[in-house]
């Protein structure tokens, strides 16, 4: 499973130094925030609450390009690989998208 946190810039690599003391996990750093692997949500859960570098932590469950095509059609097939198991049946789940390089 993969996890995203939300960092300042500039302080990347201390939040990913965190989450590799935290939950044993390895970083990427990326611009603004850093992506990560992690093995159970419970390991998500304690990261979201002792981490001090992450402005949010995040579950990704989708990542996909969409810069040709029908733009409808390609988030339709993305969500459509989407396991949602992990979810209960009086569980909520909000959705959000992010754009990147947008002129």
């Amino acid at each position: 499973m993969i996890g995203i946190a939300i960092a300042s810039k500039g302080i990347e690599d201390v939040c990913a130094r965190e989450i590799s003391e935290l939950i044993n996990s390895h970083a990427e750093i990326k611009e603004g925030f850093v992506k990560f692997s992690f093995n159970k949500f419970e390991d998500l859960c304690e990261l979201c609450f002792r981490t001090q570098s992450a402005e949010k932590v995040l579950y990704l469950l989708a990542e996909s390009s969409f810069s040709d095509g029908n733009l409808i059609e390609k988030v339709e097939e993305t969500i459509k690989k989407i396991d949602f198991s992990f979810l209960k049946n009086d569980l909520h789940l909000a959705l959000k998208s992010y754009r990147k390089n947008i002129l």
